[in-house]
């Protein structure tokens, strides 16, 4: 049995607008990362297949990456036990442009759909803060919430 791939685009964003130091951001039009997932019960665990375009060496354990972790917390928060295979197309040029936010949001997102569009927006921004703040060490979500707000 096959399962579908789907996709999504996250944006990359700007962050520590103004006033709104790690509060406000936005996001950026032409540029963010694609990511694609297929869950995949042949599998023993969450694999990333692979990650293309990163402008540096990014973390391919699902347990270190915050596109892979955002994912797991949404399907676990699911109930969805099966393994998924992730492939990250990196399209933010480097720090400063939100490009873990992007994974993030992109994994919760892409997370969401795959158990059936049924987490709210509050609960998808939840999870990516969960998988970047498990990353960071912090929790800011002047670019995550650009990502998934715009």
């Amino acid at each position: 049995m096959t399962f579908p791939t789907l996709s999504v685009y996250a944006p990359a964003s700007v962050g520590n607008i103004g006033p709104g130091f790690d509060t406000l951001g936005m996001a950026v039009t032409g540029m963010g990362d694609t990511l694609s997932a297929t869950l995949d019960p042949s599998l023993s665990k969450d694999v990333i297949e692979r990650i293309t375009g990163a402008w540096t060496t990014l973390p391919t354990d699902p347990r270190e990456n915050t596109a892979s972790i955002a994912l797991r917390l949404i399907l676990d928060r699911a109930g969805e036990g099966r393994p998924f295979r992730l492939v990250l197309e990196k399209g933010v040029p480097g720090s400063g442009l939100g490009s873990s936010a992007a994974s993030a949001v992109g994994g919760a997102y892409l997370g969401n759909l795959l158990v059936g569009d049924i987490f709210s927006p509050q609960e998808i921004l939840d999870a990516a803060l969960a998988a970047e703040a498990g990353v960071s060490g912090g929790v800011f979500l002047d670019n995550i919430s650009a990502c998934l707000f715009g």
